[in-house]
């Protein structure tokens, strides 16, 4: 089973746990989401207004018919209150709240289908009462903090993970893969062009495709990073195929992951990985339906709002190749 199923199936359990004593109606909306991920997310967003509303006896339980008393006005009310920090301490970002508007306005049309709300109490919100200023959607991580991050890992001890944790930021920043993608590569569909003859590849499920494998390609750039660690990684014997392993010889868990930006440079983390590959992929070729096809976006919409702007910094592999002339004395990197 390969790591994007072996995840699917922990949350699938997970779901299946939280949604046990729940009322039939908030399970039958919760099983209409794709992705059980998404269940989860729905399910927290869907039970903290409930549980809001009951605190301050809206309503009285979860029955479908107690739901017929929530008007827009509560919903204004709890989201206020989000906003100011009077939940539980906590102040939400506005673009948290209307994320959360977004969930419950599917859960009131599910509820308004089934007759069990007359309205739609998002709907009826004052489209002015909750703006989200526009605001950098990205940040890029600077040259100084590439230099931060690639220092750390090149002052490894252990050659082992001096190896890993090189490969995986040059397939990151060589591919754009998400997190979850680059730890669902898998050793035996990883092809490497050392001279660059061919073109160099991983394969992995990416995001909203659960049942197709993709063929990512590498920016050859990247290749000469990675290509000592899979020698490495060919050599070793582990009761898992996967690219990439932990310690111990299991496959490596986004815990690990986020482990080598966390302990390098606390500043950066895994997703500005893809982000830098993106920046540096567009100002090389300006190429926006190139970038949308690499990041396996379905919005071109998406693409531009997020890098077209960006001013960009140093090349993540000019920077690294500094680094690795800066240390190849003291540290041996292949």
């Amino acid at each position: 089973m390969c790591y994007k199923d072996e995840q699917e199936q922990k949350r699938a359990q997970k779901f299946e746990k939280k949604i046990k004593g729940y009322p039939a109606y908030i399970k039958n909306f919760c099983l209409r989401i794709r992705g059980n991920s998404t269940k989860l997310t729905y399910l927290a967003a869907i039970t903290h207004f409930l549980e809001w509303l009951k605190e301050k006896q809206i309503i009285e339980s979860l029955e479908c018919a107690e739901l017929k008393k929530v008007t827009d006005t509560n919903l204004i009310e709890y989201s206020n209150a989000l906003l100011s920090g009077t939940i539980g301490g906590r102040k939400y970002k506005i673009s948290t709240v209307l994320n959360k508007h977004a969930m419950l306005k599917a859960f009131w049309v599910f509820l308004q289908n089934n007759g069990w709300a007359e309205t739609n109490i998002v709907n009826t919100l004052p489209k002015s009462l909750y703006k989200q200023e526009r605001e950098a959607i990205v940040r890029i991580p600077t040259t100084a903090e590439r230099k931060k991050l690639i220092t750390g890992v090149l002052k490894k001890p252990s050659r082992f993970l001096r190896l890993r944790n090189i490969a995986i930021l040059a397939l990151m920043a060589g591919t754009g893969l998400r997190s979850e993608e680059l730890l669902g590569c898998e050793l035996h569909s990883t092809c490497l062009s050392e001279d660059g003859s061919e073109t160099s590849y991983v394969t992995t499920k990416r995001k909203g495709y659960l049942d197709i494998e993709h063929q990512v390609e590498i920016e050859p750039v990247a290749v000469q990073y990675i290509m000592p660690y899979f020698k490495m990684r060919q050599n070793m014997e582990a009761d898992t195929d996967a690219l990439f392993l932990s310690k111990n010889k299991k496959r490596l868990d986004k815990s690990g992951l986020d482990q080598i930006f966390s302990y390098n440079c606390p500043t950066i983390h895994a997703h500005m990985m893809r982000d830098l590959f993106a920046t540096d992929l567009y100002t090389k070729t300006k190429d926006l339906v190139l970038v949308q096809k690499r990041l396996n976006h379905k919005n071109p919409g998406t693409t531009a709002n997020m890098y077209i702007s960006i001013k960009p910094e140093e090349n993540f592999f000019s920077v690294m190749k500094k680094m690795f002339d800066r240390y190849k004395r003291q540290y041996t990197v292949a």
